[in-house]
This record gives C-alpha cells, sequence and structure tokens, in this order.
C-alpha cells in the first residue's frame, strides 16, 4: 500500500488477520487506529515517510520484529515500547523526538536502533542495562551532549556497551 496518497490506514486491513508484513510507506496517514492490535502475526510494519505525529500502544502489543518510523513528525515514542519483545530492528530516524522512553532499555531483542535527525539531548540509562549484546544505535544527526555520558565520540571513550555508528545515505 506504499506510495497511494492514503490519509487514513484502510479499515480492511484489520480483517487480515494472518498478515505479517504491512507497508504503508510513503503515504499521507497522519494516525494508526487501535484496531491494529488484532494483527497478532505482524512482525514487519514499516510506517515511513507519513504524517504520523505519534504511535499508538497498541502497536506495542504487537510480535513486530522490524518497525520503521522514520521520516514523520513524531515527538515521543509510547512508554510501552519495552513489550515489543521480539524487536530486532527500530528505525525512528527523521523525527521530531526529543527524548526516548526509559522502557525502550527492554528491547532486549534489539539489535539496531536508528534514532538519527531527531532532536535527542541524552539517551536512557536502559541502554547500559545490555552491554553484553553488540548493537549498532545510530545517532550521527541527533544532539546528544557531551555531559550525557552517553556520546563517547566526544569525549574520545568508546564504552563496550553502546557502539556508535555512522549512515550515509
Amino acid at each position: 500500500l506504499s506510495k497511494n496518497r492514503l490519509s487514513d490506514v484502510p479499515s480492511e486491513i484489520c480483517h487480515l488477520v494472518a498478515l505479517e508484513t504491512l507497508n504503508l510507506y510513503h503515504n499521507c496517514i497522519r494516525t494508526i487506529p487501535d484496531s491494529f492490535i488484532i494483527l497478532q502475526s505482524l512482525t514487519s510494519l514499516n510506517l515511513s515517510r507519513n504524517q504520523l505525529g505519534s504511535l499508538p500502544s497498541c502497536l506495542c502489543g504487537l510480535p513486530l520484529r522490524v518497525l520503521n518510523a522514520s521520516n514523520n513528525k513524531l515527538v515521543s515514542l509510547p512508554e510501552t515500547i519495552g513489550q515489543l519483545h521480539s524487536l530486532m530492528e527500530l528505525d525512528i530516524s527523521c523525527n521530531e523526538i526529543t527524548a526516548l522512553p526509559h522502557h525502550i532499555g527492554k528491547l532486549k531483542a534489539l539489535r539496531e536502533l536508528n534514532v538519527r535527525r531527531n532532536l535527542l539531548c541524552v539517551l536512557p540509562e536502559g541502554f547500559k542495562e545490555n552491554s553484553q549484546k553488540k548493537r549498532k544505535y545510530p545517532v550521527n544527526g541527533s544532539s546528544v551532549g557531551a555531559d550525557a555520558l552517553l556520546m563517547p565520540e566526544v569525549r574520545g571513550e568508546w564504552p563496550n556497551w553502546f557502539e556508535l555508528i555512522e549512515r550515509r545515505q
């Protein structure tokens, strides 16, 4: 359903209870209906390049492995984001997010988090909890402060719990 100038998610989508992948890329969608909770087989959701100001907490009750909500107008993420226990990739780049919820540190399966081009000033303490796992957290383009202890390139240190990578597009 990508590139269709949809302003709303078609209600018929929620009748597809076995749906595993949904691509709503490059539309004009402003809200995601709470009825998405019915899509209990959905593992990959692409909401990038829409007009979303927020993500509903109902998404956090899905078995998502991949969530792309880049290039929207998001200012925050749901506090229930930590309930996405299977989430491996989260792309929330190119939004207006100023802080990440503390519960994002509960995403034990998360392997890739792209937060570049947001308005971040600090990253949550939850990232330190999983220091043994090698993860990629692109944050270039975000304004994370040197005093946050989470921007090691500013101080020339590379903590073992955090790997910054730069992606050029």
